[in-house]
């Protein structure tokens, strides 16, 4: 399975979900698009719920730093929750001979209550599977 295959596979939660809003306040991610200086956001994030789970999908766009992302549920709380993160050096992917060389693995997550606090490594994509009460 290609890193790609492996997003694809960490986004199908969302599928016939829910869409929940979300909302971030993120630095931006600066780099050089031929002839222009162009920025992009460093997180971005989807969100959905279905039943009592609700499923998040962050991406952390910088290469280098990691960053924190702290995580609010309005009008919910959460009571667990398991994630896996599928990241590496942003050229690294998987071959023939290396066909597990970037795979999801999980990711600690402490999920409890209304708010807390997530670590993403650089240039990567977490996915969050969230019990609700």
């Amino acid at each position: 399975v290609t890193p790609t295959g492996h997003v694809y596979e960490m986004y199908a939660p969302h599928q016939d979900g829910l869409s929940v809003a979300t909302t971030l306040e993120t630095d931006g991610v600066s780099y050089r698009a031929g002839d222009k200086d162009a920025t992009i956001p460093a997180v971005a994030a989807s969100a959905s719920v279905k039943g009592s789970r609700l499923f998040l999908t962050v991406t952390n766009c910088h290469a280098e730093q990691a960053a924190t992302v702290a995580v609010q549920l309005r009008g919910g709380s959460a009571t667990g929750a398991t994630a896996r993160t599928l990241t590496g050096e942003i050229h690294s992917h998987n071959t023939f001979d290396r066909p597990a060389a970037l795979e999801p693995e999980p990711l600690d997550v402490a999920a409890h209550g209304a708010s807390f606090n997530l670590e993403l490594p650089p240039a990567s994509v977490s996915t969050l599977s969230i019990e609700l009460e």
